[in-house]
This record gives structure tokens, sequence and C-alpha cells, in this order.
């Protein structure tokens, strides 16, 4: 995103030499806090308490173990950046970074009301919908994302008529 707004910002400078301030990328600071997300599978939901501090590949391991599932299969984050656009965060194992255990929610720069997707078991597809409630202040005591509340009972994540 950064690179085509450049590239953008290069193009346009000689036409318009006053844009030369105006077209400056904003810096943002990363926020500092706990999250509170909810993870959703349809109407079941998980709701859960996550460190800005936090991992994704800790996220990703946090709902799936709410869901009660295992955590055997590869999976990426979709995730919309501040300038539109989809990016992607992988599994530590897939070939293509960002990598998920390399990117902090805070590296993110979520905020509430943002949605994104934790995609997981690319033969099964299972699409997880994440949605930023809120961001609160920093949780000393709070290390690892916790689950808070829940609704209904997960599905099944094998069809047992294999």
């Amino acid at each position: 995103e950064e690179a085509a707004f450049a590239h953008w910002q290069q193009c346009m400078m000689p036409l318009f030499p006053q844009l030369k301030r105006d077209l400056v990328l904003p810096e943002q600071e990363p926020p500092n806090g706990t999250y509170t997300v909810t993870a959703s599978l349809g109407d079941v939901w998980r709701r859960l308490a996550v460190p800005c501090t936090c991992y994704l590949a800790e996220l990703a391991s946090a709902v799936l173990h709410a869901f009660e599932f295992d955590q055997d299969h590869l999976y990426e984050f979709r995730v919309e950046g501040r300038f539109g656009g989809n990016g992607r965060i992988s599994h530590p194992e897939v070939d293509e970074p960002p990598y998920a255990d390399e990117t902090s929610m805070g590296d993110l720069g979520l905020q509430a009301g943002q949605e994104f997707l934790f995609r997981y078991d690319f033969g099964d597809e299972w699409h997880f919908g994440i949605l930023v409630d809120r961001l609160d202040p920093v949780d000393p005591e709070l290390e690892q994302p916790r689950e808070v509340s829940r609704h209904g009972d997960a599905p099944p994540q094998y069809n047992d008529d294999w």
C-alpha cells in the first residue's frame, strides 16, 4: 500500500508542486492496550480479550481453542489496510510473508468496529469473522488472549461421515 502511494506521489509532484507537503503519508501510532474481539462462525461466537502485543499466531490458537478445534491445519488472516485493499497474513509454515508469528495485533492498527477474516483449514474452509469490539487500556495481568464470554455450541470441526 505504501509503495503504491509513493509511486503516485512521485507521478503527481511535477504536475502539482504545492502537493509536496500535502501528499505525505501520515504516520500511525500503533495502539497500546487490550482489544476485545468477537470471533464468530454464523450465530456462534466467542469473545476474547487480546493484548495489542499478541501475535496473530496466538490469536489463531486462542480462537481455535475457544471453538474446540484441532490446531493441525494452515490458516491465514485477511485484514483490510488503512488505505483499502485486502492484506494477507499467513501461517508461519506458508511461503508467503508476512507471517502470523511476526505480526502483532497492534501492528495492524485496528479500530473498534473493524472486521477481518480468519480463514482456517484450506480444505474444509472455515471462515471465522473477527470483529474488534473495543480497545481498552493495557491490562498488566493479561499476557495471552483469554476467552471472556461465549454464545452457542461450536460446530463439529470434522464431518463424522468419513
